[in-house]
């Protein structure tokens, strides 16, 4: 009985010590920082050092115990020793190696997480980690020195331009994209198109029922959906396209997805969503068929009432009224990789995927062909 418990401890002992150094050395990914993924990887490893040193002592006297120390100690330090030369090859920061964590407004990040997997296939010794948060925490995390890098759906506002002053911080920024927001309706409503007065009044509480819209095809109470302050859409509506007006909602969304989500199982529910979040089939593919993106009615150059399609064109050209840019903001003196990976998103193969998403490039040139007769904004 004794030797199958001395064996059992002898194999979780190696089990133990052999994660341990595969962590360490990096065969094991551990998705963390470099220096909690080391913290697990020693710990796994002294863990199995501690079950070895036990099954081998047992039912032995005080002398012989002793005997095997040494050896450990030495096979310690060569296992500390591997793990010293492989930290030294990871964290070392330039525009291609190291590690960096970017703080991405949450529906862009499935869109950045294949932007850093290219880019991570060109340069295998640098390792980003897209982290998804509201607009404001990411902005936050970057002011406050915890992320180097963010991507957002808004420039910083006057607040937080003014905590950046007062600080004496210097960030460097960078448009990566041209995207927009989009009205969604159920399937079950009839509307195509709407105005943009309309969307005006329906965010900021002043029509309430689906019966003040005739070409809805509904009666009941408009059901809002809509990601809070802290969110850039919130922001977008609030400070820019609506200013001026309390923006009122009925149905608070910790994420665009779940505005998509409600929208799509509620005929009443109406939402505001980038087209980055509608274009994103990584998630929600089966709800997102069953809601209408809806072109917006806004006046042309000489007043007349022009439906403006959202249309990849139309946002380039700003026609589509509710266009605004995608921004990079990267703190140079802290990380040379996140200059290296903005750098990248900014080149022809970071903005074709952006194309090929849905979105517009925002630093190479685009060409527009049509292939109607249509007025352009009109497509």
């Amino acid at each position: 009985m004794l030797n199958i418990t001395k064996w059992f401890g002898y194999a979780v002992a190696f089990i133990m010590m052999g994660l341990g150094v595969a962590v360490l050395i990096g065969i094991v990914p551990v998705r963390q920082v470099p220096s909690v993924r080391y913290l697990f990887g020693i710990v796994l490893f002294l863990i199995g050092l501690y079950r070895f040193f036990v099954a081998y002592t047992m039912g032995k006297s005080r002398a012989r115990k002793t005997r095997i120390l040494p050896l450990l100690f030495l096979l310690w330090v060569g296992i500390w020793g591997c793990r010293s030369s492989k930290k030294a090859q990871v964290i070392e920061d330039t525009p291609t190696t190291g590690f960096l964590r970017v703080g991405v407004s949450e529906a862009y990040a499935s869109l950045l997480r294949l932007e850093a997997e290219d880019f991570m296939k060109l340069y295998p010794d640098a390792r980003i980690e897209i982290v998804p948060l509201s607009t404001r925490e990411a902005f936050v995390h970057l002011i406050n020195d915890s992320l180097f890098a963010v991507i957002t759906d808004r420039p910083l506002n006057e607040e937080e331009k003014q905590v950046v002053l007062t600080a004496k911080l210097k960030f460097q920024d960078v448009e990566i994209a041209k995207d927009a927001l989009v009205v969604i309706v159920n399937l079950f409503n009839d509307l195509q198109n709407i105005p943009q007065k309309t969307v005006d009044a329906i965010i900021s509480g002043k029509r309430t029922d689906w019966r003040e819209i005739s070409d809805s095809g509904l009666t009941g109470l408009i059901r809002v959906a809509l990601t809070g302050p802290n969110s850039g859409v919130y922001e977008l509506l609030s400070r820019r396209f609506f200013a001026g007006n309390k923006i009122v909602y009925h149905v608070p969304c910790n994420t665009q997805n779940e505005v998509i989500q409600y929208v799509a199982t509620h005929p009443l529910g109406i939402g505001i969503v980038s087209l980055v979040a509608l274009k994103d089939t990584s998630a929600l593919r089966i709800e997102k068929e069953k809601v209408r993106a809806l072109d917006l009615v806004a006046p042309d150059s000489t007043g007349k009432p022009t439906v403006r399609r959202l249309h990849q064109a139309n946002i380039y050209l700003g026609k589509y009224p509710l266009h605004y840019s995608v921004m990079m903001y990267v703190n140079p003196a802290r990380s040379r990789l996140a200059l290296g990976f903005s750098g990248f998103i900014a080149s022809t193969p970071g903005q074709q995927k952006i194309l090929n998403w849905g979105l517009v490039p925002a630093t190479q040139p685009v060409r527009l062909i049509q292939l109607v007769t249509e007025p352009l904004e009109e497509m």
